[in-house]
């Protein structure tokens, strides 16, 4: 099996960013020999700073799927645009330099009210996410997204997203921002993770708990909706056989896997 998890609300706590509580499973996993791909709205160091304390030594889908990242001691001759912290990285989109100046091109054309990453100061972006400062400053270290605090109407949101769809973007909703993505989005960089390390005949299990999850969830062969921190469910009809789990964030994700490997031992 291969295991495609989300980050933030999901394997970590909302509030406190622990992941302390699912670690019986993720140990499980490990002595298996299950690869676990953290799939997250989340920037490469950042994403690699849990890796590392995880364990996990595999590929990472980072930034909503904006950048798919190999390390290059797993595959060296992968099609890749960069070469960052030993990871081989496929960006999708413009990059992080030309969708910031598109982006703030729009605001000044159209009178957008909003904010985003590339607006705040290392201090600014520790405010908003609750991230220490040496945390924040990873968060800032992007490649291909831009998080958002919509301070505009709904009307205006929907004229906004379809400026960026015009333009080959996308917007998703994660836990804390609005998120302007290039084309490829945590489905498409699950389906490129597979074509490279496909799975031997398991499941292809995805966790997450928000809307930017979604598409990752319906193209899982095993779905786990995790409760949310406000205690609610992100809703998804077109799975009725997805488990929705009792508690939330990283208690969730152990519920979940421990019900998984019951009927899909490692």
């Amino acid at each position: 099996m291969i295991v495609f998890t989300d980050l933030d609300g999901t394997l970590l706590d909302h509030h406190s960013y622990d992941f302390t509580p699912a670690l019986p499973a993720l140990e499980r996993l490990r002595a298996g020999r299950v690869p676990v791909v953290l799939t997250t709205s989340k920037t490469l160091e950042e994403t690699r700073h849990y890796a590392c304390e995880l364990g996990l030594d595999g590929p990472l889908i980072t930034e909503n799927g904006g950048a798919v990242c190999v390390p290059l001691t797993v595959d060296a001759d992968q099609p890749k645009d960069l070469i960052m912290s030993g990871y081989g990285i496929s960006v999708s989109g413009p990059g992080y330099g030309a969708l910031k100046a598109w982006l703030h091109r729009l605001r000044t054309t159209h009178g957008f009210r909003f904010t985003g990453f590339s607006d705040w100061t290392v201090e600014q972006v520790a405010r908003h996410t609750g991230l220490g400062q040496t945390a924040a400053g990873r968060a800032r270290q992007r490649l291909a997204t831009e998080p958002l605090v919509w301070e505009d109407s709904e009307q205006a949101w929907t004229r906004f997203q379809r400026e960026a769809a015009a333009a080959g973007l996308r917007c998703v909703e994660g836990g804390r921002f609005r998120h302007l993505i290039g084309p490829r989005g945590k489905s498409e960089a699950m389906r490129q993770v597979l074509e490279r390390f496909p799975t031997a005949g398991g499941p292809i299990i995805a966790l997450g708990d928000g809307p930017n999850d979604r598409e990752m969830l319906l193209q899982a062969d095993i779905a786990v909706v995790i409760r949310n921190h406000n205690g609610g469910y992100l809703d998804l009809p077109e799975r009725p056989d997805a488990i929705h789990t009792r508690a939330a964030g990283p208690q969730g994700w152990l519920e979940a896997m421990d019900c998984i490997l019951e009927d899909h031992p490692v």
